[in-house]
Parts: C-alpha cells; structure tokens; sequence
C-alpha cells in the first residue's frame, strides 16, 4: 500500500519513516554505482533502484514509485525528455520529484525541463554532499497525484535560478569587454557556473573543470584554458580594464600597474559574484 503524504514513507530497509527513496537513471555505470554507494551512507536516504536507459527508468518508477528520481538527460532508447513526459501518463499515487543530472545545460533544455516540473538541475561533475542535500530539500515536498499527477512550474524555481544566474553572467561579461565570438567567451561561461555551483571544483580546474569542457566541445584540456587566456587577454587591451579591475579587487603593482587576472582568479570571482545574488 501506497501513502501519498511524503511524511509517510513506505517500507523499506532503513525504516517507515522521513527515508527518501531514491532511483537513479543514468547510461553511466560507474557513476549509477559511485552514486548508489554515497547516497546508501546516509541514513534518511535509500537508493532503491537503477535504471540504464529511458524505458527501464519508466517500469521502475511505475513499479518502484520511488520519492525521487536523478534523472540524466542523455540515454539510450528514450531520454530523459521523454521520460518527464512519460511520467505523466503513469497510473501513481504519488509523483516522484525529478532532479536532472547533465553535462549540458543549454537554456532550451532547462525551459523545457522547467515546464515538464523538474526540481532541480546538476550539471557534471556533481558534487555529492550537494546532490545528497538538494534530495532532501526537494524530496520532502508532497506531491499526491492530483490533476495528471503534474506539478505546477512554479516548482521548478531552482531552475529559475539557474537562468537569473546565467543572465547576470552575460551582463559581467559583457561589461568586462569579453568578446562573445571568442570561444574562450563559451567556455568561460560553463566554468563559471560550475564553480558557481561547485566551489571545491576551483582548486581542480585543469584536472576535473577543462576536461569536462573540452569534452563537451570536442577540444582539449590545453585548448579550453588556452581559448580563456586568449579571451581574457583581449578584454584585459581592448575591454573595459577599469571595470575588470574593480570587478576583480585587482590591487596595484609597485609600478602603478595593474596586473591582469589569471583564469582561476576571474573564474572564482565570477562564481562569488554569482553566488551572493542568489
């Protein structure tokens, strides 16, 4: 028997109650196993299933009807597009909240996630204090099967955050003098919101940040800091310099000079601007 309040838990190995079950979708073996083992730890939390594909994420909610889904967007057989959209033609007492787990995230995906009812969205590498917290903060919500079992968009706020981040990202930018035809612009950008996200990746940049964008843009580690640096050199000659230098508390050299940020130090501060206006 199925409770649909979420302070109602149903059986499971941890206990009856305030455990949140948790099934992991994604075609990544290594990584359904490293998140199945981290999120196991936690006692309020359960992994109760993974699936591989689209279609199998479907059976096992409909037979699992667990509290959350880690959904990733990319799989084989369906997507996981076509399992948001499939969600809502499954018969359940309660509808799982969906947090979307992708090394992508441009913004007609997250619009179209949001109005689908996504919760949340985690762009790879994750770091997995912070997913295991969001399961929590969003796997709590009661969300009964009423109307289609959908839930409103206004649900998918953190989403909203993403976007008001990513706009006031530009605007920096585009402040700074960064020219937006550069791919150093670009890949800027996805570093930026990483770090935002993820601050410990700051101390990582060329061992876990580059590569995950150089894979993305099928370029280099080498490549995706050289394309930074070439970007950064030019709005630093042909820029806004006076706005880069209080942007980043530059101070002055014994010559009266200031020096020009290295790509950690522009990273990081970007990330901090970001993060306080959330």
């Amino acid at each position: 028997m199925a409770f649909s309040l979420r302070s109602l838990r149903r059986s499971n190995k941890k206990g009856w109650e305030d455990v949140l079950r948790v099934l992991i979708v994604d075609n990544n073996a290594d990584l359904c196993q490293q998140l199945e083992e981290y999120l196991a730890q936690s006692p309020d939390i359960e992994p109760c299933g993974v699936a591989y594909d689209g279609e199998m994420a479907l059976e096992l909610i409909q037979e699992l009807e667990p509290d959350v889904v880690l959904l990733d967007l990319t799989m084989p057989k369906l997507d996981g597009i076509g399992v948001m959209e499939g969600l809502s033609n499954l018969d359940l007492d309660t509808y799982p909240d969906v947090i979307v787990l992708t090394a992508f995230a441009r913004d007609e995906m997250v619009e179209r996630m949001t109005e689908l009812g996504a919760k949340y969205f985690i762009v790879k590498p994750i770091n997995l204090s912070i997913l295991a917290e969001r399961i929590r903060q969003f796997g709590a919500s009661d969300n009964s099967n009423q109307m289609g079992g959908r839930l409103p968009n206004s649900t998918a706020s953190p989403l909203g955050t993403i976007r008001r981040s990513e706009a006031m990202l530009t605007d920096l930018l585009h402040q700074i003098g960064l020219p937006s035809h550069f791919k150093g612009h670009v890949y800027l950008r996805e570093a930026v919101l990483m770090v935002m996200d993820n601050p410990a990746l700051l101390g990582g940049l060329t061992k876990q940040v580059y590569p995950v964008i150089a894979e993305r843009h099928s370029t280099t580690p080498s490549g995706v800091e050289s394309a930074i640096r070439n970007a950064l050199v030019t709005a630093w000659n042909r820029g806004n310099r006076e706005f880069l230098v209080t942007l980043m508390g530059i101070h002055m050299t014994n010559n009266g000079e200031a020096q020009m940020p290295t790509n950690s130090v522009l990273i990081a501060k970007l990330a901090d601007r970001l993060r306080l206006a959330k």
